[in-house]
């Protein structure tokens, strides 16, 4: 990373409380997912590469980097593809362009500042004795993200630094087993990410979540087999965990420093309803958002007008309680975004005000 002396201070933004940058690559300013459990180094999604007018290759000239604020990452390894999966992430700026990962900041300290919602790109490293510093190690299975030390209840477990995800903690069942829980876990959904989906369940956990001096009492606990944790006696520890504090990153040395400003509010933690645009990044769009809570309907929460959405009847309210394609293969809820992405035609049975609709939907092309 290129620095002034001075180092860079920008804005965080946000995005279901994960930490977002405004970057600019290739002339085009890029809204970027900041996501330490990611072992990429920057991942665009295809709309946002043609906009930067790059491809998947190496961007290692200074002038042709990446550029945060006046920082710029001169060797970067770019790849495109649809990283969110049909399910884009919606913000008050917009949607999320992609991923820019931790091994951007390999030779710099990176300060992720959620109580104050900056992000700090600054020289120097992180004094082994400072009370609030802890020794992490990089997981070569999942090209160097950050492992810190948890202790989840009575049980100490490593967990992958993840501010990519919304939550507090994520475990496998391997994990589950050995913590515990307040009551029997419930299922609310299906995880996905890159490498994988996996039913997920939701816990509160008996007892605290203690990471270097943060610790967080009886938070909910997420449960999933993902195919970067399962089996590997791991966790992920997630942007929910960091609301309320500062982090400081410091990969060349190992160590990262927790500053713990004001408590993280437990009830926050609780399962709830996400909303996101569902605008595949493919070929196709049908100009829906919608919100989802567990396995229940998609609600649609948004129509723009205009779109495939309107032009097929649809309203801001009305539940969608099955899909089908036009050959009777049903579409499960959870994949409708990937479907909207495609170019078939879908039949969608809809509930508005007690009764029950027949809708056909037809994504439209991009132009």
């Amino acid at each position: 990373v290129l620095l002034p002396a001075v180092g860079v201070d920008v804005p965080m933004l946000d995005v279901g409380g994960r930490p977002v940058v405004e970057a600019v690559l290739g002339g085009a300013t890029l809204h970027l997912l900041l996501d330490t459990g990611s072992g990429a180094d920057l991942i665009l999604v295809p709309r946002a590469a043609r906009e930067a007018s790059v491809d998947g290759r190496a961007r290692r000239s200074p002038g042709d980097g990446l550029a945060i604020g006046a920082a710029v990452v001169d060797a970067v390894e770019l790849s495109v593809f649809d990283v969110f999966g049909g399910m884009p992430l919606v913000g008050d700026f917009g949607e999320v362009d992609g991923i820019v990962g931790v091994s951007c900041f390999e030779d710099c300290l990176l300060v992720l500042d959620f109580a104050n919602d900056r992000v700090l790109l600054r020289e120097g490293t992180l004094a082994a004795d400072l009370s609030a510093v802890v020794a992490l190690r990089r997981d070569p299975g999942l090209g160097g993200v950050p492992l810190v030390p948890l202790r989840v209840g009575a049980t100490e477990i490593e967990a992958h630094l993840d501010t990519g995800s919304p939550d507090v903690l994520l475990v496998p069942t391997d994990v589950e087993s050995r913590l515990a829980l307040e009551d029997e876990r419930v299922r609310v959904g299906t995880a996905t990410t890159p490498m994988g989906s996996a039913d997920i369940f939701v816990a509160r956990l008996d007892g605290d979540l203690e990471l270097g001096p943060l610790r967080i009492d009886a938070p909910w606990v997420r449960v999933a087999d993902l195919p970067q944790i399962a089996g590997r006696g791991i966790g992920n520890v997630g942007s929910g965990a960091l609301a309320g504090s500062r982090v400081t990153i410091d990969l060349a040395s190992s160590r990262l420093a927790i500053e713990s400003l004001f408590p993280v509010d437990v009830a926050a933690t609780a399962p709830r309803p996400r909303v996101q645009r569902v605008e595949a990044s493919g070929r196709h769009r049908v100009g829906l958002a919608v919100a989802r809570s567990g396995e229940g309907p998609l609600r649609i929460a948004e129509v723009a007008a205009g779109g495939a959405g309107d032009e097929a009847g649809l309203r801001p309210g009305d539940l969608v309680v099955a899909a089908r394609r036009t050959d009777g293969t049903e579409v499960p809820i959870e994949e409708l975004g990937r479907a909207f992405g495609e170019s078939a035609a879908l039949l969608l049975t809809v509930e508005r005000d007690g009764v029950t609709l027949s809708v056909r939907l037809v994504p439209r092309p991009v132009e």
